[in-house]
């Protein structure tokens, strides 16, 4: 009973204490609060205040935490700012890069196919040159054959510009200043015709040549007119011969194309000639070329 008492007067007067603050003391002049101070109060006091610093410090270092976590978030606001920039200038260049990257693959397509188309002309070209080269060597070798048994000073066979000229000289085939062919030349140009017979895509050119000695003749104006009518009784004769006529042309060209000078007597035996000018079909690379 005294016990019980004893207790409930110390709770009394805890609880009649005043409040104590943290860092706060007891005043010293209070004998009763002393009497009724035991080891547990006290150490609830110290464990209060303990706790009170704790807080302090707890406030104090949340305060900081606060300071540093707003520093960080504006840091963040602000990387996240240039982030959302940068990707827009990413997509802005991935898009103009996209269609750069698409228009150049467009290009090099076209470019490509373009030298595609254009190697493949240059591949059908080179046949048709090498096939027309294969057509000139051959009628090349005919025509020598046919005339073997006629020597260089009556004619002359030779392969230039990608044509094939047939030189008759004068004395084969005319008289002087006549333009009726001779027998010899005659003879000549029937084998020449057979020739010409089977090898129908080249066109042919009769061209007349004469020195530049002035022609003293009733039948004939001048050298030129000479040559005219050369030119046209050797194309005549190839057409009794079966050349088709739409392959032939008739050309004078007088004293105006010598090939050798008029100087000498063998100079003008030269340039009195009649040219007949092989020219084989180039529709095909024209129309390749266009």
């Amino acid at each position: 009973m005294k016990k019980l008492i004893y207790l409930f007067l110390i709770m009394a007067a805890a609880s009649c204490a005043p409040h104590r603050v943290c860092d706060s003391t007891v005043k010293e002049d209070s004998k009763f609060m002393k009497m009724l101070y035991t080891g547990r109060y006290e150490g609830a006091l110290h464990e209060r205040d303990s706790l009170c610093a704790q807080s302090k410090q707890l406030m104090q270092d949340t305060a900081g935490l606060g300071k540093v976590l707003r520093s960080e978030k504006q840091k963040l606001a602000k990387e996240i700012k240039e982030h959302a920039e940068l990707k827009k200038l990413y997509d802005n260049l991935e898009k103009s890069s996209g269609a750069q990257l698409s228009q150049m693959n467009q290009d090099l397509t076209r470019k490509q196919t373009e030298l595609e188309e254009k190697q493949k002309k240059v591949d059908q070209l080179e046949g048709l040159l090498k096939e027309h080269q294969a057509m000139l060597d051959n009628l090349f070798s005919s025509i020598k054959k046919a005339l073997v048994d006629f020597s260089p000073s009556e004619l002359t066979v030779e392969m230039k510009n990608g044509k094939l000229y047939v030189s008759l000289l004068d004395k084969l085939l005319f008289e002087s200043g006549k333009a009726d062919v001779q027998n010899r030349g005659v003879e000549a140009l029937q084998k020449l015709a057979g020739v010409l017979n089977s090898h129908s895509n080249f066109e042919i050119l009769v061209e007349g040549h004469t020195d530049n000695i002035p022609i003293k003749s009733a039948v004939y104006r001048d050298n030129w007119d000479l040559s005219t009518y050369r030119a046209a009784s050797v194309v005549r004769l190839l057409i009794e011969n079966k050349v088709a006529v739409e392959r032939l042309t008739a050309a004078g060209k007088g004293e105006f194309h010598p090939i050798a000078s008029n100087d000498t007597p063998e100079g003008r035996s030269k340039n009195r000639r009649t040219e007949i000018i092989l020219v084989p079909d180039l529709s095909a690379i024209m129309n390749l070329i266009k």
